[in-house]
């Protein structure tokens, strides 16, 4: 009986993390699949395992670390990234012909914000450097608008239950801004 509760509670924490108040199915932000937007190998540099012999997922035996390589490239990011619950993706948001990198990492794996995540972007700017940006998501998605790439942010508004779709592009000097913003009904 208990190991058929524990089945329920997981399906259905799963549904939360797919459906929304509008019925949008989502799937989780480290698994995005765009041809213009690959995912990324990342190497964690100083990497620590926090769970050492911890046998319950998503994090059992995971390295954490602030610090990645990708691309023979080091970011530092503001929070820790684990391994298991976090991706990197590449794509020129701004035109420059030069890769830009996005981290996203899952912060909340169940319940109704399962899912939620930090994502941080660096967008290379005309002194061959990167802008950093951050925000918040309940999920995320990207598109090619006009010939260019730009992410799109799902969020739940202040009511808690209306999600919001927030397109976002980038400048020449890495900033980001916000293209176009509707309420999902």
């Amino acid at each position: 009986m208990k190991s058929i509760l524990t089945f329920l509670v997981v399906c259905c924490s799963l549904g939360l993390c797919a459906a929304s108040s509008v019925n949008k199915m989502f799937s989780w932000s480290t698994e995005l699949k765009y041809p213009f937007m690959p995912k990324q190998k990342m190497t964690f540099i100083n990497g620590v395992v926090k769970n050492p012999g911890c046998s319950v997922a998503p994090d059992a035996d995971a390295q954490y670390s602030k610090k990645v390589k990708v691309d023979d490239l080091i970011f530092t990011l503001p929070g820790e990234l684990c391994e298991t619950m976090s991706a990197c993706y590449k794509a020129d948001f701004n035109g420059d012909k030069i890769s830009d990198y996005v981290f996203v990492s899952i912060k909340v794996w169940n319940g109704r914000f399962a899912g939620q995540a930090d994502v941080g972007v660096f967008v290379s700017n005309p002194q061959k450097k990167y802008t950093f940006n951050a925000f918040e998501t309940r999920h995320l998605e990207a598109e090619v608008i006009n010939g260019k790439v730009m992410l799109v942010k799902y969020a739940y508004s202040d009511d808690d239950e209306n999600l919001i779709r927030q397109v976002y592009t980038f400048n020449t000097d890495g900033r980001i801004r916000l293209y176009q913003a509707e309420a999902l009904k």
